[in-house]
Parts: structure tokens; sequence; C-alpha cells
């Protein structure tokens, strides 16, 4: 099991990597690695699937719960970083105060849409986090 999630975080960290050098906008960056690690196509409702059964397999396995905590991290340090060059005039803590919302928007969506994907469909998912977003921009 530990394998195949960590293929999965891998995978995951790749795409968000590209996303990242692209020469995008800095908001346009953030929105990237979002919506990549958001369950927007049958490809990633199965990492999100994986995924989840990986939380639960970690509540009673602290090698895979430190596993799941190192990879949230530097997922949360990503987004922070992000939000960081989207949002100069932020403090840190602003930064990741935000940064823990959207992660926890992200991994929630697909938490949900692996039991109930007709609730959380990916144009769900874009909305939800666009709207987050649209938040970013205007406050």
């Amino acid at each position: 099991m530990v394998e195949r999630q960590v293929c999965v975080y891998e995978r995951t960290a790749a795409r968000a990597d590209a996303v990242q050098a692209s020469g995008l906008e800095p908001l346009d960056r953030l929105r990237g690695v979002l919506m990549q690690a958001a369950s927007i196509t049958d490809d990633k409702h199965e990492e999100a699937r994986v995924w989840v059964g990986f939380l639960a397999a970690a509540l009673a396995d602290p090698e895979l719960a430190r596993l799941h905590q190192a990879h949230n991290r530097a997922f949360l340090r990503r987004v922070q970083h992000l939000l960081a060059t989207c949002r100069p005039d932020w403090s840190q803590d602003q930064t990741g105060r935000r940064a823990k919302a959207l992660v926890a928007l992200v991994e929630g969506l697909n938490a949900l849409a692996v039991v109930d994907p007709d609730a959380y469909s990916p144009a769900a998912q874009q909305t939800a986090i666009e709207a987050a977003l649209h938040q970013i921009r205007t406050e």
C-alpha cells in the first residue's frame, strides 16, 4: 500500500512542478496546482480513491501516518508559497491560514467525490475552487 500511495504523491507532485514551472501568472499557477490536485478527471478520481483508502489506513498505522503527513505538508508549503506570490501584501500568517483552507477544500472535495461523485462532480469541484480563488483576488 505504501508504494502505491507514494506513486500517487509523486505523480501529483510532478504535475504541480510542471504547473509551477510554467510561465503563467501567479494566480493561474495557484489555480493550476489546485486543479491538478482535484479529482476532476477519471484518473484523478482513481488517485483520490487511493488517497482516501490510504488516509483511512493511516489512522491505525504510524508509518503510513508519517508518510501522509509529510506529503500533505509539502503540498501545504507549495500552496502557501504560491499564495505569497499572488498576494505579497499578505503576512506569512495570512498565507498560512489561507493555504490550509485551500488544501482542506481540495482534499475535502476529493474525499467527498469518492463517495458521492454526483454531488461533487468535476464541475462542482471547479466551481468551489474558483470561488475560493475569487476571494483571494478580491480581498
